[in-house]
């Protein structure tokens, strides 16, 4: 059984991708997130570029949490993670 790098790699992206806006969902508060992640996961580029024309007027709950900023900065680093594999593995399909 042969297993392609491309296959995992693109999981890989889905799973960053959830993962981003998961975070940043945490890091505002965002009462719906779970439907933002679920779609992220199965249609991340659609789905992202919806929930961050979205984000800013989302319905958010009365108060942040504590660790906002942690989260919201985890949120960037899964984003750009993602964003270093997608590009890794079209170069990698380009070659092979």
């Amino acid at each position: 059984m042969e297993i392609h790098f491309e296959i995992i790699s693109l999981i890989i992206f889905h799973i960053l991708m959830a993962a981003a806006v998961s975070k940043d969902c945490k890091s505002k508060a965002i009462i719906n997130s779970s439907s933002y992640v679920v779609l992220t996961f199965f249609f991340p580029v659609i789905t992202g570029i919806v929930y961050a024309c979205k984000r800013k007027t989302a319905k958010k709950a009365e108060e942040l949490p504590e660790n906002a900023k942690a989260l919201a900065d985890s949120s960037v680093l899964f984003f750009v993670l993602s964003v270093a594999v997608f590009i890794i593995s079209v170069i990698i399909g380009q070659l092979m």
